[in-house]
């Protein structure tokens, strides 16, 4: 039931992301009769329970073409609904989502033979892809020069990651990000010790990531060589003594930081 609510959440955010675009989009619109623009309330009202049911019958759907004829057909049939109660479909928010997403779909089926050879997509990566794709779009509709290129380039960035990553290639030799060289400076057992914490714990993909992973994504963010983290896990499991030595210091280490904190706002 949790899931499910959580789901709902997805949906009202990503239906209000849509709407908000298609307002802001009618009032640059240079167009002598704009549409009927309700407020982003009524709008929402209307496009909730579509984007509810376009969301579910998309996802029911595995190839790429399937995709966009079920759009395309529910596009059909939902303008005669349209039309029925004095509406125009193409004027309101819902043919927004129906315009960016059959675009993207479309960009992807081009690629969908090499994509294919390369990487198997699952439902999340697709929708990730997309989504970057119709900011992409929106951004090159936009009336504004100011920081374009450097936001699009960012974007474009974006989803070479996101296919890197549905790859399961996390090393980035050709990406050039702005942010300082980190070095780790503890020992590499300190490292392992900290990548089998998190992923015991589920923190990060909830648990649906492997230890080759996160190990791989450490020794790029850190440009470090951990070896056999497997055989490196083995011996910290084998310690006589203090066997969550790095995990035991950055709780003491983290306490004691807080206790400097405290004593500092009392004073």
């Amino acid at each position: 039931m949790l899931a499910y609510f959580q789901y709902q959440k997805k949906i009202i955010q990503k239906s209000m992301k849509f709407i908000w675009i298609f307002l802001k989009r009618c009032k640059k619109s240079n167009i002598g009769t704009k549409p009927r623009v309700l407020s982003w309330k009524d709008e929402l009202k209307d496009f909730y329970p579509d984007m509810m049911r376009l969301k579910d019958g998309v996802n029911q759907i595995s190839s790429i073409s399937g995709k966009i004829k079920f759009l395309q057909d529910e596009r059909m049939d939902l303008s005669i609904k349209f039309e029925n109660k004095g509406k125009d479909l193409y004027s309101s928010a819902i043919n927004f989502f129906f315009e960016s997403r059959i675009e993207c779909l479309k960009d992807l089926l081009m690629h969908e033979s090499k994509l294919s050879k390369k990487i198997k997509f699952d439902q999340e990566e697709l929708e990730i892809e997309i989504f970057l794709r119709e900011i992409l779009q929106t951004l090159e509709k936009a009336n504004s020069q100011i920081s374009k290129d450097k936001i699009k380039e960012d974007i474009v960035r974006g989803i070479k990651i996101v296919k890197s990553f549905s790859e399961g290639n996390l090393n980035f030799e050709n990406e050039k990000f702005d942010s300082p060289q980190l070095n780790w400076t503890e020992s590499k057992a300190a490292l392992v010790e900290l990548i089998y914490a998190l992923h015991s714990s589920h923190s990060i993909n909830e648990g649906r990531v492997d230890i080759k992973t996160i190990a791989e994504l450490f020794e790029s963010m850190f440009s470090i060589e951990l070896g056999d983290v497997y055989h490196t896990f083995s011996e910290v499991r084998n310690r006589k003594i203090e066997q969550t030595k790095f995990i035991d210091l950055l709780k003491d280490s983290l306490l004691a930081k807080m206790k400097e904190s405290d004593e500092k706002s009392w004073k």
